[in-house]
């Protein structure tokens, strides 16, 4: 069994489970993945500019695509995943300024919304209506 040396760890600020200073607010975000399959997005600007000071979560609707979307924090490495048809809340692990990638092969729409608020991981297969 290979030994993780403890000498060469770093550590990063995350914003986790914290109330943040301007209240809760969101930013709602429309991905057209039938324009492209990856999108990138740095909130640096309006970080700067004080419209929200963390981001802590996201919201994902991606219940009409049939193919499953991935966020990346390219600081942290976090990747994660919401299947295909499905809804879900996921926290992020997410150091300011927020950096974020977005892709999907599914060829549509999908609605996003970011949270400056603590939320829990939890998905959900779309209501089909049958």
């Amino acid at each position: 069994m290979q030994r993780i040396n403890q000498q060469a760890l770093t550590f990063q600020t995350v914003n986790c489970q914290t109330v943040p200073p301007e209240g809760p607010r969101t930013v709602p975000l429309i991905l057209d993945f039938s324009q492209t399959s990856t999108y990138s997005l740095s909130l640096q600007n309006m970080m700067s500019r004080n419209f929200i000071s963390m981001i802590q979560g996201i919201f994902v609707d991606n219940s009409a695509n049939g193919s499953p979307i991935q966020i990346n924090v390219p600081t942290t490495g976090q990747t994660l995943q919401v299947a295909p048809n499905r809804q879900a809340y996921l926290v992020l692990l997410c150091p300011n300024p927020v950096s974020l990638n977005f892709s999907s092969n599914g060829g549509i729409a999908v609605n996003a919304t970011l949270l400056n608020f603590p939320v829990t991981n939890h998905e959900w297969p779309a209501i089909t209506g049958a």
